[in-house]
């Protein structure tokens, strides 16, 4: 039974959010899926009267979800207006690492600049 003198549903939705960007980045970095089969379950098969909580929680699934790619979907139209610029540092940064590539092939790296002398301020 819900206590509902203490029911936050705005807690259990921003869980379930974090919640469902967190199975998200499961699926992206591990190649492995939440288990919410069980929480969607409980909702179809209400036993105890817990159905608000699993319903705060998938919805909030289905907002992070509908979030990520509206945001991914802008990222991509918004750069596929500027294709020239971003194909042009693509070829600018590629042709650079070949130079620097060969120049290590070829041993000749004493014509790069020293990281040392240059970036040692980062490491100190």
């Amino acid at each position: 039974m819900i206590d509902w003198a203490h029911f936050t549903p705005w807690s259990s939705l921003a869980g379930g959010i974090l919640i469902g960007a967190a199975a998200a980045m499961l699926v992206l970095l591990n190649g492995r899926i939440a288990g919410v089969a069980g929480i969607l379950g409980g909702v179809l098969r209400p036993a105890g009267g817990d159905v608000a909580w699993r319903l705060a929680f998938i919805i909030g699934l289905l907002i992070s979800n509908s979030v990520i790619v509206v945001v991914t979907a802008t990222g991509f139209v918004a750069s596929q207006l500027r294709q020239r610029i971003y194909v042009a540092i693509g070829v600018v940064a590629g042709a650079f690492s070949i130079v620097v590539g060969l120049l290590f092939l070829l041993q000749a790296e004493q014509v790069l600049p020293d990281l040392d002398s240059i970036l040692g301020f980062i490491g100190s």
